[in-house]
């Protein structure tokens, strides 16, 4: 029988025992004690026997547990999993997606041309471009160094806290000054920060008697502070230089991370203040040909070269390509050069230089109208492909097999 035959039995025999008029007259006071303790004993055994839990057939049946399960492997990344009942789920709400962590973080600085200028010194010691009073101005050399902004689309990181150190050499290398911190123009501090685009320019010889660099002492800017009592104002520190000879200079920025390193050529005399960037030792450029982007045309004495790419420089900084021809041939026209952003996906830049970073992959398309035509129509064409920096220096890349691709590759609009 079921646990509810039962429990009406039970509760059948424990009336008929307690209502005593019922159990004298219907079964006599024996009888009725003994059901009293039948019935008794029937509730006692039915309180022993755990009852099962009912579940309505149209419910389905939940798991409202929770379990944990760990792997002894630590470096397995589901070594914890959490399984709770489908009654303690909650919708999953969208998240915000992760930023992406930048895969180049450090900025590109480059020199520009050094020129000669006018200075004047304030009164809190800040060197800065005379516009006023030029008879009373100080004439100096300075170089401009510019945190090159990186193609649209692309994040340029800036250049924060950079300080810029400088060694002098004599004319036969027999003797060196070190100068620990430079005089950027306009700042108080020995340090300048650069965003995308922005220049500074950072003091290297003044004309004295006899002519003197500068170091910087000051760390920070008191005057940007809201409580300035007991300042003491520090000017940058004369010290004299060598009339001819090689100066090197270093940029370091906040991390301790070197943004540029280069060296000039300087001569100082009263009639003019000379500073030329010294040629660096040629490195060696890779050429990765690209099958969609490769090939040569032309006709009517002109040879059409397409270049396209990965090009890699294995060398010191960032090569500057503003010309490429093949080897015994001259270019027409300016060199037009395509940088394939986003590993090629990316949108199309049209530039007219082409800078390689130091062991750094671009990739890039080189347009280039040539003469003489070097090969046969329809035929390959072995040659040698020569970029040239902005140094005026070649760099010749391994002689490959241009492929003919027929036709003429039309130039952009506006060329």
């Amino acid at each position: 029988m079921s646990r509810a035959v039962w429990v009406s039995v039970a509760a059948t025999l424990i009336a008929t025992g307690l209502v005593s008029a019922i159990g004298y007259v219907v079964v006599g006071p024996k009888a009725a004690g003994l059901c009293l303790a039948v019935g008794v004993l029937i509730a006692i055994i039915l309180g022993l026997i755990p009852r099962k839990k009912v579940i309505p057939p149209s419910l389905p049946p939940t798991n409202n547990s929770v379990t944990l399960t760990a792997s002894p492997n630590i470096n397995n990344s589901s070594a914890l999993t959490v399984n709770i009942g489908d009654l303690e789920r909650k919708p999953q709400q969208p998240q915000a997606p992760e930023p992406q962590v930048q895969k180049d973080e450090t900025p590109s600085i480059a020199s520009l041309k050094p020129k000669e200028v006018l200075l004047h010194e304030s009164t809190r010691g800040v060197w800065h471009e005379a516009s006023t009073e030029l008879a009373r101005a100080r004439k100096a050399v300075v170089v401009p160094f510019k945190n090159m902004p990186k193609p649209p689309g692309e994040h340029t990181p800036r250049a924060s806290s950079v300080t810029a150190s400088l060694v002098f050499r004599n004319i036969d290398g027999s003797d060196e000054l070190h100068i620990n911190h430079g005089v950027w123009l306009g700042h108080y501090e020995y340090l300048a920060t650069l965003n995308s685009g922005e220049t500074e320019h950072l003091l290297v010889a003044l004309k004295d008697t006899p002519f003197v660099t500068f170091e910087n002492p000051n760390a920070y800017n008191p005057f940007a502070r809201r409580f300035r009592s007991g300042m003491v104002i520090h000017h940058p520190q004369m010290i004299a230089v060598y009339t001819e000879g090689t100066v090197e200079i270093v940029l370091v920025d906040g991390r301790n991370v070197t943004l540029f390193n280069g060296a000039f050529d300087y001569k100082l005399s009263t009639e003019e203040m000379v500073l030329t960037p010294k040629k660096p030792t040629k490195g060696k450029i890779h050429f990765v040909p690209d099958t969609y982007n490769f090939g040569w045309a032309g006709s009517s004495g002109r040879t059409d070269l397409r270049a396209g790419g990965l090009f890699t420089y294995d060398g010191v900084g960032t090569l500057i390509v503003t010309s490429a021809f093949l080897k015994g041939t001259t270019l027409n026209s300016n060199m037009m050069a395509q940088i394939l952003t986003g590993d090629g996906r990316g949108p199309v830049v049209w530039v007219n230089t082409l800078e390689l970073p130091s062991r750094e992959p671009v990739r890039a398309v080189l347009n280039l109208w040539l003469t003489p035509i070097k090969a046969d129509r329809g035929k390959p064409l072995r040659g040698q492909l020569v970029l040239r920096d902005n140094y005026n220096q070649d760099h010749e890349i391994d002689a490959v097999d241009w492929p003919w691709i027929g036709g003429q590759i039309p130039k952009p609009a506006g060329t």
